[in-house]
């Protein structure tokens, strides 16, 4: 009223202690995330390993739980730049707790086609006949030269030693020819990125785990960061029709399908469909091809199974005397324990080892007439 003193206005303020966590709180989230790392989440599915430490990577599915454990709400807002074939995005991500609708932290994250993982491939020889990427260099003693390796699903054509046609080719990284094929994944790999910063950042976790180290192109990699590399493991190493479609079940490779992006997924089940061709064409071959062939006695291109890496190291072995003592080695002990892993692989490698062993003593007893 006129006359009297205006009432001045005082917002009503929370005491500090009611708008922090107490040490006691802070210490119950962060054990309850080291609970529901030991009881939930699983190794290679949730978290990898960070190589040289006892640090864990917080991967996607992980991010998803500690989200549920949490209840806490994903929203993206993503920052899209185009630039020629290439694509770089920037995502931030809100996690907000969904019963009060409180804003509880942000992350960011990034991701190009420019990195090298997108935007260069390893190219091997190919073989002009086939197409396949099978080339391989064949022994001095069988002819020297190159051939499209069968036993890996190539043609089986060779190519003399000097043809331009095959030693003139670009191998090792190269550009990457369809980097537009990417554009999807690298939308999703920077919303990933950035969902784990932010449930980083609301936890308060990042003395549990680490963040990225699985996009990394390195060696030091945890392996199971690529969908496609830990499909192709287990499928091309099937050794008939019915082993490839009970790899196909695999729980690792169901796994790799169920978290690959949708480019992902068509290049897994076109891995497949390859094989199966492949297997079809070369199952009567594969019966009949003696160890002595040269293409078992080359390194195979790309990433060798054991049974491979095995033949190609009984292949550079040249007296009976190197056989025994590369067959009671800590290196076979290692590749006999990989191999056991996949349906008659051991079984196979034993077959080579005796194959082998008949063509040495062979050999030796002929040099000693």
């Amino acid at each position: 009223m006129e006359g009297q003193p205006m009432k001045q206005f005082h917002p009503v303020q929370q005491p500090v202690a009611e708008m922090e966590l107490s040490v006691k709180q802070v210490k119950a989230q962060l054990d309850k995330v080291r609970e529901i790392m030991r009881t939930v989440m699983s190794d290679g599915i949730h978290y990898g390993a960070v190589p040289g430490t006892d640090k864990k990577t917080l991967l996607k599915p992980g991010a998803e739980v500690l989200c549920v454990t949490f209840r806490l709400a994903q929203s993206y807002q993503a920052s899209i730049q185009p630039e020629d074939d290439h694509l770089t995005v920037i995502t931030t991500c809100t996690l907000t707790h969904i019963p009060t609708g409180n804003m509880i932290a942000t992350g960011m994250g990034m991701c190009s086609t420019r990195e090298s993982k997108y935007a260069y491939r390893k190219a091997s020889r190919k073989c002009p006949a086939c197409g396949k990427e099978k080339i391989v260099k064949g022994k001095d003693e069988y002819g020297g030269g190159w051939l499209c390796f069968a036993k890996m699903g190539g043609c089986g054509a060779k190519f003399k030693a000097g043809d331009a046609v095959i030693e003139a080719q670009d191998i090792g990284r190269v550009d990457n020819d369809d980097v537009m094929d990417q554009h999807n994944t690298v939308l999703k790999m920077s919303n990933k990125r950035a969902l784990v910063a932010a449930i980083l950042n609301a936890t308060g976790a990042s003395d549990i785990f680490t963040q990225d180290m699985e996009d990394r192109d390195d060696d030091t990699a945890p392996r199971r960061g690529d969908p496609v590399a830990d499909a192709r493991k287990h499928l091309e190493a099937a050794t008939d029709l019915p082993d490839l479609a009970k790899r196909w079940e695999y729980p690792d490779v169901k796994a790799a399908r169920m978290r690959a992006t949708q480019g992902e997924l068509k290049h897994i089940v076109n891995i497949k469909e390859k094989l199966k061709t492949n297997l079809s064409e070369t199952a009567s071959t594969h019966a009949a091809a003696p160890l002595g062939d040269a293409a078992l006695s080359s390194a195979v291109s790309g990433d060798p199974t054991a049974l491979e890496k095995f033949a190609a190291r009984l292949s550079e072995i040249q007296t009976t005397a190197q056989l025994v003592e590369f067959w009671n080695s800590r290196e076979v002990a290692l590749l006999a324990e990989e191999m056991t892993e996949t349906t008659g692989a051991w079984e196979t490698a034993k077959k080579f080892h005796a194959a082998r062993k008949a063509e040495l003593m062979k050999a030796e007893t002929q040099a000693k007439k």
